[in-house]
């Protein structure tokens, strides 16, 4: 095991995909349920959308780097945001799957971060960061 690791994150463009796919979804599925007023809700949610995905992909952007640092037999992960390193616990509600993990740091929902092997600099580090990540959770 290393002493400290730490991995650059860039933004996932498969991720941003998944998202607009969903919000697309949304609205053709309000549309058929609703067709009258499904229209008004469909335009409010496109907006919504598009500004909630505005912020997510701009706040996204903040997070930099993921590592951690051994301290004995613990290790105490970081999140890199805006310069600053962010000393985080990784909590319930944490996913782990072969192709994406998202990690939970605090109880609010957008206190997520959704990782895929896009969002590393290269298909091996993202294997690397799972299996240091594995052996601690």
């Amino acid at each position: 095991m290393h002493a400290s690791a730490e991995w650059s994150l860039r933004f996932s463009q498969k991720q941003q995909g998944f998202d607009l796919l969903a919000l697309l979804l949304f609205v053709v599925i309000s549309l058929y349920l609703f067709p009258i007023s499904g229209l008004l809700i469909s335009v409010l949610s496109v907006a919504a959308g598009v500004i909630l995905f505005v912020l997510i992909k701009t706040w996204r952007r903040n997070i930099s780097a993921v590592g951690y640092v051994s301290e004995g037999l613990s290790r105490r992960w970081w999140l890199e945001m805006n310069d600053h390193r962010y000393n985080v616990r990784w909590r319930d509600g944490s996913i782990r799957r072969r192709e994406c993990v998202v990690l939970c740091w605090s109880v609010w929902p957008w206190d997520r971060l959704i990782l895929r092997a896009d969002s590393f600099a290269s298909d091996e580090a993202f294997r690397q960061f799972r299996a240091e990540l594995y052996g601690d959770i």
